[in-house]
């Protein structure tokens, strides 16, 4: 009986280190999105700044028209260009999937969504930095272009 040679199954460093650097790219620009979950940060953030504040209600992993309108809008370069001058992101998050978010998150978005009067997903307001209602959209239905001129249009109401 022949001996099979025994393989070098290590990885060479080489090929690691692309690797990591493409996962702390992919990683920074999750983090450039700057989606809060805590409407006094955001509000402080919103006050010092002098912006408005965007709150996202969503169903993140279960409604559809919140998908579409996270990829066609917020997703959006034209968006991304807008939001770093004039607002500040908050994302209210009521997922389905057990271990999305924790337990107090959701409790906590449960009472911002009492405090807003949501009632269906998504909805979108636009608050002042102290987080008086200026506007709000419900639902989307695919017009991002509509969508984000409305959005803009909040700043002078």
């Amino acid at each position: 009986m022949q001996k099979r040679p025994k393989l070098d199954r290590s990885i060479p460093m080489k090929s690691i280190i692309p690797i990591v650097v493409l996962l702390a790219l992919n990683t920074s620009l999750l983090a450039d999105e700057n989606w809060l979950t805590n409407l006094e940060e955001a509000k402080k953030k919103a006050k010092s700044e002098k912006k408005l504040i965007l709150l996202n209600f969503t169903g993140s992993d279960w409604c559809l028209p919140c998908v579409a309108l996270k990829k066609k809008v917020f997703e959006g370069q034209e968006f991304k260009k807008y939001t770093p001058k004039n607002l500040v992101l908050l994302e209210v998050d009521f997922p389905r999937k057990a271990g999305k978010i924790s337990k107090e998150q959701l409790e906590y978005n449960k009472e911002l969504a009492k405090k807003f009067r949501v009632t269906q997903y998504p909805t979108v307001v636009v608050a002042s930095a102290s987080g008086q209602e200026l506007h709000r959209e419900l639902g989307f239905n695919g017009d991002s272009k509509a969508y984000l001129t409305r959005l803009k249009d909040a700043k002078f109401q």
